[in-house]
C-alpha cells in the first residue's frame, strides 16, 4: 500500500485536492462595508493559494447582515455580493489552489442566547444558510463548509451548556442539532448530492458544562447521515467563560506553551466514529510533526493559518525538502489580538512588540518595562546576559545575540576573532550561556586561548545558516557548534530552538560544497550535561581535524 503523506492527493465527494492542506479559515478584517470582498482581501487568499496549499477555505462569512460577529467580516447574506466573492473564488483557483467558503451566523456578535431566538428566527436562520450556500456555489466555490463551531450561532445551539430552549430545537443532543439537520438537507435538497459539503466541529469546548467528545462523536455520526461529506474538528474557542484569551479560546489557537498538536487526538477520536475524511487543526506549523499525524493516520487533512501567516512559502520549503528555511509562526497569537488599529488587517507581527510583559514575568531581576512612549526598554545596567528574554519572547523581538535582526557577528564575534593571537589557524566555538548547559571560559586554558574564540549565546540552535558563514567570512577556518540535547532538559526555555542547531551546521557544509569551499569546516555536537565539562578536550579533537584538514588542501 502506498505511504499516505503531507503530499498525497486526496478526493472528498467530487471535491480533488492535490495535497492535504488547507489553509484554515481565520477572521481577515479587510471585508468593505457591507461585508464586501476588497482588493486587500484578493491579495491575502492569492497569496496563500499560490503557496501551494490544497485548499484555501476562506474565513467565516456571514449569511446575515446583522447576526454577525463585530470586525470587518465578510457576508454571503446578498446576491449583490456574489460578484466579489466570484472574484475571490477566481484567484484562489488561478493561483493552483481549490476554493471552499465558510459560512456562518453569530447570535452572540448581537448578544443572544438560543432560548432568546423564536422559532421564526430560527427558521429564517435555517433558510439563510441553504441561500448562503448557494451563493457561494454560483460564485464559483468549490466547496462549502458550514461553521456549527465556537462561540458562533450553531456552535450555540448544539452546546449543552447555552442551548435551554425546551422545544424541538432543544433538550438532548438530537433536538440541539435539529436545525443544523435541517440546513444540511435543506443544501442537498438544493444543489444535490455531488457538491462538496463540510462541516467544523468543536470536539470540546473546554468549557465547564459545555460539550465534550461524549456528545461530539453522537453530531459527528448523525452529520454524516445528513449528507456532509468532511468534518473539520476544532476546539474551544468559547467566549462565554473567560471571554477572550480564556482557556477555552486558547485551546482553539494553542500558543507557545502547548505542544504541537494539542488537540489532534480529538480528530484522531472523532475519526474512530465515521467513515468520512477528519481534519485537524490547532499549532501544527512543524513540518515533521504535522507530517506523522497524516503518516500515522490520525487525521486525513490539516488545517493551518497562522503559519501561513508566519511564512506563506510554508508548503513549498517543506515540499523542497528545505523546512531549515521556514519562517517559525512562534504561536503568539498577536496576528489575531495586538493590530495596531481595529481596522487593520490580520498580518503576522512577528518581531513587533505587543506588550505582552512575558519578558518581564521571566526576567530573574525583574527588568524590562515599557517606558511613557509605550516602547520596551531593559535596565541593561543589572543585566547579566542569561538569555531568558529572548529566549521566551514570543514574537523574536528582544536583541539578544543569535537574534537575526541583530548584528550579532559584528557586535561579539568579530573583535573576539581579531583578538586570537594565532593567525595560521583559527576557530570559533559557539557554545550555550543559559540553564545547566552553560559553559564558562576555563576550557580555553592550555593554549586554547590563542586559536579559539569561545562565542556564548542564550542557545546555538538559534543561530541562523547566514550568521554561520558569516563568520568564515571573518578569517575563520572552522566553527564548532556545541548544542544541547533535548530530551536531556525539556524544560529549557529555548527548547523549540534545539533542534535547528544540526539543521542549520548541514546546511551550511551545503553551501559550502556548492561554493566549493571546501576548505572551511563547520561542525555540531549535542552535548549531555557531563560533557560540557569535557568541552575542552571536544574542542582540542575539532582544532586537530581542522588542522589536518587544512594540510590535506581541503578534501573531503
Amino acid at each position: 500500500m502506498e505511504k499516505v503523506g503531507l503530499f498525497t492527493p486526496i478526493k472528498i465527494n467530487t471535491l480533488e485536492l492535490k495535497n492535504r492542506m488547507m489553509m484554515s479559515p481565520a477572521f481577515s478584517n479587510s471585508a468593505a462595508p457591507g461585508g464586501f470582498v476588497t482588493d486587500w482581501t484578493l491579495r491575502h487568499y492569492q497569496k496563500r493559494a499560490a503557496a501551494g496549499v490544497g485548499l484555501v477555505m476562506v474565513e467565516h462569512t456571514s449569511v446575515n447582515g446583522y447576526y454577525i460577529h463585530g470586525g470587518n467580516r465578510l457576508q454571503v447574506s446578498t446576491d449583490q455580493h456574489i460578484p466579489g466573492l466570484a472574484r475571490l473564488a477566481k484567484v484562489i483557483k488561478d493561483a493552483g489552489a481549490k476554493a471552499g467558503l465558510q459560512i456562518a451566523h453569530s447570535i452572540h456578535g448581537v448578544g443572544l442566547k438560543p432560548e432568546d431566538l423564536p422559532k421564526r428566527v430560527i427558521m429564517e436562520m435555517i433558510q439563510e444558510f441553504i441561500q448562503g450556500a448557494r451563493r457561494a456555489y454560483e460564485a464559483g466555490f468549490d466547496v462549502v463548509e458550514l461553521h456549527f463551531a465556537h462561540t458562533y450561532t450553531m456552535a450555540d445551539m448544539l452546546s449543552r451548556r447555552t442551548n435551554r430552549r425546551l422545544d424541538e430545537y432543544g433538550g438532548d443532543v438530537y433536538g440541539r442539532m435539529r436545525a443544523h439537520q435541517e440546513i444540511i438537507l435543506g443544501i442537498r435538497e438544493m444543489m444535490g448530492r455531488d457538491v462538496p459539503l463540510f462541516a467544523v466541529i468543536s470536539a470540546d469546548e473546554f468549557i465547564i458544562g459545555g460539550n465534550t467528545l461524549k456528545q461530539t462523536r453522537i453530531i459527528a455520526q448523525e452529520l454524516e447521515k445528513c449528507g456532509i461529506d468532511c468534518l473539520d474538528v476544532t476546539a474551544g474557542v468559547r467566549f462565554d467563560d473567560g471571554g477572550l484569551k480564556g482557556y477555552s479560546d486558547l485551546r482553539g489557537k494553542p500558543t507557545v506553551e502547548y505542544p504541537d498538536g494539542p488537540n489532534v487526538y480529538l480528530a484522531e477520536d472523532i475519526k474512530k466514529y465515521v467513515t468520512i475524511p477528519v481534519i485537524t487543526r490547532g499549532k501544527l506549523g512543524n513540518p515533521e510533526f504535522a507530517a506523522s499525524v497524516i503518516e500515522q493516520g490520525r487525521a486525513d487533512m490539516i488545517a493551518m493559518i497562522r503559519p501561513l501567516l508566519a511564512d506563506d512559502k510554508w508548503v513549498k520549503k517543506v515540499q523542497a525538502g528545505r523546512p531549515e528555511l521556514i519562517k517559525i509562526c512562534m504561536a503568539c497569537n498577536n496576528c489575531l489580538y495586538k493590530r495596531r488599529h481595529p481596522d487593520d488587517p490580520i498580518k503576522c507581527m512577528e518581531r513587533e512588540c505587543a506588550q505582552c510583559l512575558t519578558c518581564l514575568r521571566n526576567c530573574p531581576y525583574h527588568l524590562p518595562f515599557i517606558n511613557e512612549n509605550g516602547v520596551l526598554e531593559f535596565g541593561n545596567e543589572w543585566c547579566d546576559e542569561c538569555g531568558m528574554c529572548a529566549g521566551i519572547c514570543p514574537a523574536h523581538v528582544v536583541r539578544f545575540h543569535a537574534n537575526p535582526q541583530y548584528d550579532w557577528v559584528a557586535d561579539q564575534v568579530a573583535p573576539a576573532v581579531q583578538g586570537l593571537k594565532s593567525k595560521d589557524l583559527r576557530a570559533v566555538v559557539i557554545a550555550c550561556a543559559s540553564g545547566p548547559y552553560r559553559c564558562d571560559d576555563k576550557f580555553l586554558a592550555d593554549g586554547l586561548a590563542h586559536n579559539v574564540a569561545l562565542i556564548r549565546v542564550p542557545c546555538p540552535g538559534r543561530v541562523e545558516t547566514l550568521q554561520m558563514l558569516c563568520i568564515l567570512e571573518l578569517g575563520v577556518d572552522g566553527i564548532l557548534v556545541a548544542g544541547c540535547r533535548l530530551e536531556e532538559n525539556p524544560e529549557c526555555k529555548f527548547r523549540h530552538h534545539h533542534p535547528w542547531a544540526a539543521r542549520r551546521v548541514a546546511r551550511a557544509n551545503e553551501i559550502l560544497q556548492e561554493v566549493v569551499l571546501t576548505r572551511k569546516v563547520i561542525e555540531e555536537v549535542e552535548l549531555t550535561g557531563l560533557q560540557v565539562l569535557e568541552l575542552s578536550g571536544l574542542t582540542r579533537d575539532f582544532i586537530s581535524r581542522l588542522r589536518a584538514h587544512k594540510e590535506d588542501g581541503g578534501s573531503r
